[in-house]
């Protein structure tokens, strides 16, 4: 296993070597440039600018610069944001969206993969269709309309729970409360689905009969026997569900005013800031890199048949 481990980070180098190679020249490709507005700046300004950030020079210098900047740990200037690095800005925000993606994962593994279990052990009765009723409106209901319903409900209406704030001020952790659950609602649903299908296979599975003509208790076939086979899927889910949560929560991230990468990854494509496009798309990449690499692990532990050797 550590060998396979090694070899696999070894290989994510030349594999982020070419999604920033591709990256780059492809915005390059796209019809405008950062520094485009609606009036026109002055040819003389704009050279200026330009051979500031070096622009002015062929786009093979232009990469190679952005290269040898990229192996020294620098992400380059923000095009946008005068004054402020790419690194500044986007390490100062990833905590956050780190934590809002980490707490949002952790509940939608519990409640999602628990309730799916149980709605597939106990198939066709109430609780299986009263959690997939839950189940269908949770994926049918886009995240836009269940922030404002909750921060309507819950801040406006019942004064329970503050609208924004993150950690800030009197409420504290409170203000993680509605971000978390709006953002993990979706996925709450589509793991307890994912769960509950995976659960009916392989409770229909040849060793599962045999286990139970031995007289083993349905406490015990559940969780010894069921489990392992239902979370294979769930696996394979968690990686890319994992990054998108990172830098696809602008939506929640807008709404509950989280200063996180989601709100950066949108403006600077609006902005065409090369630099910060670049930045976030190799955050993105370095994420769903890693947690790939951990899905194949957890592979190999849930499935002892799968060998890395």
């Amino acid at each position: 296993m550590s060998g396979y481990v090694i070899r696999r980070i070894l290989g994510t180098i030349p594999t982020l070597f070419i999604i920033v190679t591709i990256c780059f020249f492809f915005i390059r490709l796209a019809p405008g440039g950062p520094f485009d507005r609606e009036k026109a700046i002055p040819e003389n300004i704009l050279r200026n600018i330009e051979e500031k950030y070096n622009l002015d020079e062929p786009i093979v210098v232009q990469y190679a610069r952005y290269v040898y900047s990229l192996l020294r740990g620098d992400l380059g200037p923000s095009f946008r944001y005068a004054d402020r690095s790419v690194s500044e800005y986007l390490f100062r925000s990833l905590p956050n969206s780190m934590l809002l993606a980490s707490l949002a994962m952790g509940i939608a593994l519990m409640i999602g993969i628990s309730s799916g279990v149980i709605a597939g052990y106990k198939r066709n009765t109430l609780y299986d269709y009263s959690f997939m009723l839950f189940a269908v409106f949770g994926v049918s209901v886009p995240s836009f309309v269940i922030g404002p319903l909750f921060m309507y409900f819950f801040s406006l209406q019942w004064g329970l729970l503050p609208t924004s704030g993150w950690l800030s001020g009197r409420a504290g952790v409170l203000t993680l409360v509605l971000p978390v659950i709006s953002l993990a609602l979706y996925y709450v649903a589509t793991m307890a689905r994912l769960s509950r299908a995976s659960t009916i296979e392989v409770l229909q599975s040849d060793y599962i009969r045999t286990a139970n003509a031995k007289g083993l208790s349905p406490s015990y076939i559940l969780t010894k026997h069921v489990l392992k086979g239902a979370l294979l899927p769930i696996a394979s889910y968690f990686g890319p569900t994992f990054a998108a949560m990172l830098t696809g929560s602008v939506v929640i991230e807008t709404i509950f005013r989280v200063p996180g990468i989601g709100v950066f990854f949108v403006q600077s494509a609006f902005n065409r800031d090369y630099t910060m496009i670049m930045g976030t798309v190799i955050i993105y990449s370095t994420v769903l890199i890693v947690m790939n690499l951990l899905v194949d692990i957890i592979y190999g532990i849930l499935d002892p048949r799968i060998s890395y050797s």
